[in-house]
């Protein structure tokens, strides 16, 4: 306990933030076999060229041509790509539908192949310690699906964190549940110590596994969607 008082410290009691397309840092996490598999065939990389260069990201087919996102991942872009690696597939200039500022969410036009079958949201909000699924483009290259753990739900801002960091490119990923379906869109990174000391009792962590992930969860995906029908 005294080592964890001497973290809080030297750190503070602040977390620092910064968004998931622009974090750099890792955490220990499980890769996934990356398969040919429906859910994996759903996420998409998104590249978002503007004036500054190209924006990474990811995304997910939630509908016939249709790509959900976090909107900091195309916000200023002039122009969006679309690219389905498994399929070596590139759609070029998919269009900006709709988005919310305040929520982070976006909805992308795209005609995907077929192969890609969309997902679904899910209708029920995870809860705190349920292991959900993590599904986004480390670097805007690498695709990850691993597991990690759901740390706290925010039932007024309707927002997840998450055990795990963000890398670049992950901005715009998926938080799925156990069946596949969509609870969460991937948004910040941050880390911080601060709840930490009353996770599992006495046990004392690592400081470079603090590393942590929030996004909005399925109801907030749920009322952006509903609201742009």
């Amino acid at each position: 306990m005294r080592y964890l008082l001497t973290l809080v410290l030297l750190f503070g009691l602040t977390a620092s933030e910064c968004y998931a397309q622009l974090g750099s840092s890792t955490n220990l996490f499980t890769f996934k076999k990356f398969e040919d598999n429906p859910i994996q065939k759903s996420l998409v990389r998104i590249h978002a060229n503007g004036e500054q260069g190209v924006g990474l990201g990811s995304g997910a087919l939630i509908g016939k041509d249709l790509i959900l996102t976090a909107y900091h991942v195309v916000r200023g872009a002039t122009t969006i790509d679309v690219l389905v690696p498994h399929k070596a597939f590139r759609f070029k200039d998919a269009k900006l539908l709709y988005f919310d500022v305040g929520k982070d969410l976006a909805v992308l036009k795209a005609a995907l192949p077929k192969a890609v079958k969309p997902l679904t949201v899910s209708e029920t909000v995870p809860k705190q310690g349920e292991t959900i699924q993590f599904l986004g483009f480390a670097g805007g290259q690498l695709p990850r699906h691993f597991d990690c753990k759901v740390l706290d739900v925010d039932n007024l801002a309707k927002q997840l964190l998450l055990d795990s960091q963000v890398i670049q490119g992950d901005s715009g990923g998926m938080m799925l549940n156990s069946k596949g379906e969509i609870v969460g869109c991937i948004q910040k990174g941050m880390v911080s110590i601060t709840r930490i000391s009353h996770l599992e009792g006495d046990t004392l962590y690592n400081p470079l596994l603090l590393a942590l992930t929030t996004g909005c969860d399925c109801r907030t995906i749920s009322d952006f969607l509903k609201a742009n029908e």
